[in-house]
């Protein structure tokens, strides 16, 4: 029986982490933590250097430590009470304060992670104002580049689906190649053209994508066909040849 004992523990240890690691190995490389709490994030943190997964580790104590907001994000705030009911978009300042007005003040958002960002403004307005019911909903800075009409920056709502984001930077035109869109990360590949298909099959939001801000979504363009570069290049050449012969008959 001790000898049982003794071994079955890590045994049970050792099918842990290998689910934890197979866990998170099916994970796309880009796709940001799911963890809803600190403690998760700082498990997933302790598993990817369990892994060796040293750039996926320093990210995630680098996002422990400084939090998940940059100056020049944009957050959606509404509050529902007697006492205040407006809407606001916060804007992250110089310092990462967001400015909540009077009677609140600033509220400083550095070292804060995404979720953890509503019980703080819920916290602040608390002191000033009863039963008031506060949404929070961090804005996206997403960049949009390639076959699209507007390329450019844009600020989207995470829960909104990748196909209505797509349509904010103009929509598609008759060259977008919806089979051909890359999302990426700096110079990562979060999502290839193949996953990036299913998900606006699917109907999936920026968040089930776990973009974050400044990630890039990079539209392609469809390629002609040979037989239409060849029909373009027969149309140039006999243009030409009429041209010319015109011209010889003057």
């Amino acid at each position: 029986m001790l000898w049982d004992r003794t071994r079955r523990a890590p045994l049970i240890g050792l099918l842990a982490v290998l689910l934890l690691a197979a866990t998170a190995s099916a994970q796309p490389a880009g796709a940001k933590p799911t963890g809803t709490t600190r403690a998760q994030v700082v498990a997933q943190a302790r598993l990817a250097d369990s892994l060796r997964r040293t750039e996926e580790a320093f990210r995630l104590r680098n996002r422990l430590q400084n939090g998940d907001f940059e100056v020049g994000d944009r957050v959606l705030a509404t509050y529902e009470g007697i006492g205040l009911t407006r809407g606001d978009t916060l804007v992250v300042q110089t310092g990462k304060i967001v400015r909540l007005g009077e009677p609140m003040g600033d509220l400083n958002v550095g070292g804060l992670l995404v979720f953890e960002l509503a019980d703080s403004v819920r916290a602040r307005i608390a002191k000033y104002f009863k039963d008031e019911v506060v949404h929070v909903m961090p804005l996206l800075r997403l960049q949009m580049s390639g076959a699209v009409r507007a390329p450019g920056f844009y600020y989207a709502r995470s829960d909104v689906r990748l196909s209505d984001a797509l349509m904010r930077s103009g929509g598609q035109d008759q060259g977008t190649d919806l089979e051909n869109i890359t999302i990426k990360r700096g110079d990562q590949t979060l999502w290839s053209p193949g996953d990036v298909s299913a998900a606006l099959r699917d109907g999936l939001t920026l968040e089930h994508l776990g973009l974050e801000p400044g990630d890039e979504i990079v539209v392609g363009a469809k390629r002609s066909s040979a037989w239409g570069t060849a029909m373009q290049i027969g149309g140039t050449v006999l243009t030409a040849l009429l041209v010319n012969l015109l011209y010889r008959r003057r």
